[in-house]
């Protein structure tokens, strides 16, 4: 299998103590690409190495060093206008001399599609991805790569790459933005962490799954997992519901914070409650801006990926063995009435199949007032407002499904139909006051009036 490897090549100077308290350096092949490539080759594999070097003498040293370990050194190239980039090491410490160096200078331009073609897989890491041309060539590069059918690999290596990025923040932030781009991804626990601040791998994988990821390989300790898309869809299905949850927090913005995930199995699918701490971990206020829009978005997202249920509005999947004797009243009453609205084609329909159920209804009238407030239904002396068993069953919605009521029923001319509590809802409709019969209105209805204080 050959390989094609895009990143940087620099002159690391190593110390055995820190660099500024040290005379002499030992010189060392150094950068992400060089190092993927020797390693590689060592193995037996082809591997190709697509840099920038400085024509200078250490450039012309590290390209001799990279031919010797069997690297295919036909990609390279080198510039006059920039030096080859050099590093200092020791002690964990790490100076780098990059920016404006040959390795981030190399850009899109230079690239040709002819060596993509020949590759079977084309691999890069973060340390590359830093502000400049290269992370340009990078995008041009995956382009090329995609379209000549070999697989894009994405090491991250996050901790390695720190040191040579000006932020850690805009580090993981250029990380996220290219981890969908790759086919498969190689990951390691400090990736994790920095990613998603966790190690929790179940709820990661629900996270790495876009795009074009179709393979992960997690090394964790002294063993290294493989995961497949299709593998993670199945247990979408099955057991990871609570992993779901978590992935749905993160799409949402909701981080760092404490929260509490209930799974309940009261229907024939199972599904999650959650309940979160607005304020998180470090006192900041996590945003509720257009929560519903969000949710509801990342939800259809969540359902279409893993192939979940889409839950009916009057589903019958409820497990009633599970309910608590009021939760059951206050269940059967609401599928009762739900099911004969949806049955119903007029208030006299309505009437008649509620009374054929055994459930008793009546409108709802404001105090000392004939005005219908709203509408109430009972069953086994188990009373409730429709507003409160469904949005659907509140007086307005009733009204507007199955007309006026007005036309049907025996309502007194100084009756009316207005919105307000007690099992109503806003913009209800109602009739014209005797009082007001005077008033030359076109319109058959009534805009409520400001309620008193």
């Amino acid at each position: 299998m050959s390989v094609l490897c895009l990143g940087e090549v620099w002159l690391e100077l190593n110390a055995a103590t820190a660099p500024e308290l040290t005379e002499t350096f030992r010189t060392q092949t150094g950068g992400w690409g060089a190092g993927f490539c020797r390693q590689y080759a060592a193995l037996g594999g082809q591997a190709a190495l697509l840099a920038q070097l400085g024509a200078d003498p250490f450039g012309r040293k590290l390209a001799a060093r990279l031919a010797r370990d069997g690297v295919d050194c036909s990609l390279l190239c080198f510039t006059d206008a920039f030096p080859t980039p050099v590093v200092f090491t020791g002690a964990d410490t790490a100076l780098p001399y990059r920016a404006h160096t040959a390795g981030l200078a190399l850009g899109p331009e230079q690239l040709e599609a002819a060596p993509f073609r020949g590759a079977s897989a084309f691999c890069f890491s973060s340390a590359g991805l830093v502000d400049s041309p290269l992370r340009l060539a990078h995008l041009e590069a995956l382009a090329a790569a995609r379209d000549a059918g070999a697989l894009c690999c994405y090491l991250p290596r996050l901790a390695q790459a720190a040191p040579y990025w000006p932020q850690r923040e805009a580090l993981c932030q250029t990380s996220l933005q290219f981890l969908d781009r790759a086919d498969v991804l190689f990951l390691e626990e400090s990736d994790l962490l920095l990613l998603f601040v966790s190690r929790e791998l179940r709820t990661a994988l629900f996270a790495l799954f876009t795009g074009h990821v179709q393979l992960i390989f997690f090394y964790k300790k002294d063993r290294i997992l493989a995961f497949t898309r299709s593998v993670m869809a199945s247990a979408a299905k099955k057991d990871q519901s609570p992993a779901l949850v978590l992935y749905r927090m993160e799409q949402m913005g909701i981080r760092n914070t404490q929260y509490i995930i209930a799974r309940h199995h009261d229907t024939k699918h199972p599904h999650c409650h959650l309940v979160f701490n607005r304020i998180d971990n470090e006192g900041n206020l996590i945003s509720d801006s257009n929560e519903r829009i969000r949710n509801a978005k990342v939800c259809r997202a969540l359902t279409k990926e893993y192939g979940l249920y889409f839950a009916p509005k009057n589903s019958k999947a409820r497990n009633k063995s599970r309910l608590r004797p009021h939760q059951l009243r206050k269940y059967n009453l609401r599928s009762s009435v739900l099911d004969a609205r949806a049955n119903s084609h007029s208030w006299n329909d309505f009437f008649s199949i509620l009374k054929g159920l055994g459930i008793d209804m009546r409108f709802n009238h404001a105090e000392n007032s004939d005005k219908i407030r709203g509408i109430s239904f009972s069953q086994d002396e188990y009373s409730m407002a429709g507003s409160k068993l469904d949005r659907d069953l509140s007086f307005n919605s009733l009204c507007a499904t199955l007309g006026n009521v007005a036309a049907e029923l025996v309502v007194q001319p100084h009756q009316a139909i207005t919105p307000s509590g007690g099992g109503g809802a806003s913009n209800e409709l109602g009739w014209r006051d005797d009082k007001d019969k005077d008033n030359q209105r076109t319109e058959p209805f009534y805009k409520p009036s400001k309620r008193r204080r």
